[in-house]
């Protein structure tokens, strides 16, 4: 089997998981309309956007994620090298999916990598956030802002913000 079908395998399992995994929680909000769930909603537009150009991309992969997640962890390597190696038919969007019942920083860092998309290192900020997992307090989720560039007091005026809130509140809304 090569690498790229085994690849492709574990994506698919992986997806399916995570669909399972919607599901049955309590997440699902069965009143939603149908076209809260159409593909441009979905995939939209956002600086969490990586490799082709979505309207010239082949393959589109839209991944939900959870920054203290360790499945997630476990699994943004994967993505990462997809990503890489198919850059110029693969367009990669990050969603947010933070499990706050279960973690207690998913909520905070989620908005900590929108406050370094404000500042256009929302990759830098996410590889990080991975890197480090996970060792996430208000006071590291600072430090790795300084360490990949970021204006600090932006970065906390941002992570505070209402606008900030809402763009992760909108991936959670779109998950369910």
């Amino acid at each position: 089997m090569n690498t790229d079908r085994v690849i492709f395998i574990i994506i698919g399992l992986f997806t399916v998981g995570i669909l399972g995994f919607i599901i049955s929680t309590s997440f699902t909000n069965t009143n939603q309309s149908s076209e809260s769930l159409s593909a441009e909603n979905v995939i939209g537009t956002t600086p969490r956007t990586k490799g082709a150009n979505i309207a010239d991309a082949k393959v589109v992969l839209v991944e939900f994620s959870d920054f203290e997640c360790p499945a997630c962890n476990s699994f943004a390597p994967v993505v990462a090298a997809l990503a890489n190696r198919y850059s110029s038919d693969l367009a990669l969007v990050y969603r947010h999916f933070p499990l706050s019942n279960i973690h207690a920083y998913a909520l905070p860092a989620a908005r900590a990598s929108e406050a370094a998309a404000m500042q256009g290192k929302f990759w830098e900020y996410h590889d990080e956030l991975f890197l480090s997992q996970p060792d996430f307090s208000e006071e590291q989720l600072v430090s790795y802002a300084e360490y990949v560039g970021l204006d600090v007091d932006k970065f906390k005026s941002d992570m505070r913000s209402k606008e900030v809130a809402e763009l992760v509140s909108e991936d959670v809304k779109i998950s369910s």
